[in-house]
């Protein structure tokens, strides 16, 4: 098991110990518990991306049936995240002539852009000068990948060339002296379209009610109509899952 996903597990674990303490005495609630609406921004951590994946904005807003009891609880859901999407056989290899790494066999990068839609309802409020307030939000819509060649850096006559991978060319990897720039793969990138879905809960932390600040955990899919090769090998993959940690910091009223 890869050690990012037993780090998310065990993030997830924790805190829903530290939640399920904090609910075991009641709490008092606080005089303005109750917000309109909320923004937040965060760092996205999953397992189809590494330590730091992507970045995520969401903004809740209360829903029009807010007059009835279930209402107070629920609001729309509206987030975007951009986030990489690597392959499960990536693995870092270093130049022996440079010491700069690259990924060997690796021939594009994948760059998913997902605009949600959903509903959040508060499951559990906060206290008013501590605790945890817990969420759930089940999102969903499409997804744009940005599929941009991913270019090395190889010997040539001249010096250097940036070049996008090819496992027939490049069969020596003592050749490649590294990756190429970014900015050129993403000028030389393709779109694709898919969808996308998510549930997860969000432990929002602090005493204020009019700043937030916590993590988001849960589980996302995503397919595409077509394979997408991300390395030059035989299994790429058209539907993804992962699970992914946003640890975030916004405010409301």
């Amino acid at each position: 098991m890869k050690p990012i996903l037993l780090y998310l597990i065990f993030c997830g674990l924790f805190f829903i110990h530290f939640q399920s303490s904090a609910q075991l005495k009641p709490q008092p609630e606080a005089e303005d518990e109750n917000y309109e609406k909320e923004w937040a921004i965060g760092l996205n951590m999953n397992t189809n991306a590494g330590l730091i994946g992507g970045v995520n904005i969401r903004w809740s807003r209360k829903t029009l049936f807010n007059r009835t009891p279930t209402g107070e609880n629920s609001y729309h859901h509206i987030s975007l995240e951009m986030v990489n999407v690597k392959h499960p056989k990536e693995e870092q290899q270093t130049s022996a002539f440079t010491g700069n790494s690259f990924i060997l066999r690796k021939t594009n990068y994948l760059f998913s852009i997902r605009p949600h839609f959903g509903r959040e309802w508060i499951l559990f409020r906060k206290a008013k000068e501590q605790g945890v307030q817990v969420n759930a939000i089940v999102a969903g819509g499409p997804s744009i990948g940005i599929v941009a060649p991913y270019l090395i850096r190889v010997a040539s006559g001249s010096g250097e060339e940036e070049v996008q991978y090819d496992p027939e060319v490049h069969t020596n990897s003592n050749e490649i002296r590294g990756v190429g720039s970014i900015f050129k793969s993403l000028g030389q990138s393709s779109i694709t379209a898919g969808v996308s879905a998510k549930a997860s809960v969000v432990f929002e932390l602090g005493s204020s009610n009019r700043s937030t600040s916590g993590f988001e955990a849960g589980t996302m899919i995503e397919y595409y109509p077509e394979q997408i090769e991300i390395m030059a090998v035989p299994d790429n993959y058209q539907f993804f899952t992962s699970i992914f940690l946003i640890f975030f910091f916004g405010a409301r009223k």
